[in-house]
């Protein structure tokens, strides 16, 4: 499935490589114009946002300090290997 766009993805339907889920490329463009408004919006703000890391609350439950969970390595396979 090499490129993009419409003949692409019909192509893929066709292969049965997508469920059963229909792209709405109206949608899909209106999603990626917000995206792009917003991320401009945010990149010409002058007050910055903190990016340290937020301390995770006490848990009820068990009553121990909240640990944020370790990021996995992503799991890559493809047909044939």
């Amino acid at each position: 499935m090499a490129g993009g766009g419409p003949a692409a993805l019909e192509q893929a339907g066709a292969l049965g490589l997508l469920t059963g889920r229909k792209i709405v490329f109206d949608d899909l463009r209106n999603n990626a114009t917000l995206a792009a408004m917003l991320a401009y919006r945010a990149s010409e703000d002058p007050e910055r946002m903190d990016v340290s890391q937020r301390v995770l609350p006490v848990d009820e439950r068990t009553g121990q300090q909240g640990v944020w969970p370790r990021c996995w390595p992503p799991r890559r396979s493809s047909p044939g290997q």
